[in-house]
């Protein structure tokens, strides 16, 4: 017979979740820049989503069996998946804004060049260059990056703990019946 845990809450487990999704990911972030790895956007953002999800169904499926008995509900599971994404977006700002600031000051810079450079690639004109890079700089900087991250993290986690919730709900079958007393069973 499987433990369950007494009184642990939904924050308790996305607190968990969280700090472990957030400490892969910006492992995974780490170790992508040290070792200067770039990879596709495709590839890249593939990877990034498979932990995320990863993260949140592992969270959800605790729950579900170590606090629950093996049951939950559609909305307990969401409010795990969604809290769980929100701490992983905290982290993920955190960590962003220490990247921006402290760890690659030029990390933004590297991004405009690049951007540049595909666009003179494409043959735009330098004003169409100078219009793009103008609004990029709106939305790719050192304050918006790292909200973005949170912004990110937390439309996945509506979008993902939408769908592993309805995969990992177990409504329990016990719920709602009432329990037969002595003088039912005599009459």
């Amino acid at each position: 017979m499987e433990t369950i845990i007494q009184k642990q809450t939904a924050m308790q487990t996305a607190s968990r979740y969280g700090l472990i999704g957030g400490v892969i990911g910006i492992l995974y972030s780490v170790l992508m820049w040290a070792l200067n790895i770039e990879l596709s956007g495709l590839i890249q953002t593939l990877i990034q989503i498979a932990i995320f999800v990863l993260i949140l169904y592992l969270a959800i499926q605790y729950h579900r069996d170590k606090v629950q008995g093996g049951f939950i509900k559609f909305g307990r599971g969401f409010r795990i998946g969604f809290l769980t994404s929100l701490i992983m977006g905290l982290l993920g700002m955190i960590y962003m804004f220490l990247f921006v600031f402290v760890i690659d000051t030029g990390f933004i810079q590297e991004m405009i060049d690049k951007a540049r450079a595909q666009m003179e690639e494409k043959g735009q004109s330098e004003e169409e260059i100078e219009t793009g890079i103008k609004y990029m700089k709106y939305f790719v900087n050192e304050y918006i990056m790292p909200v973005w991250v949170l912004v990110g993290n937390l439309f996945w986690g509506v979008m993902v703990s939408l769908v592993v919730s309805g995969i990992t709900q177990r409504r329990d079958p016990m719920e709602g019946v009432q329990p037969l007393d002595a003088n039912t069973l005599t009459n």
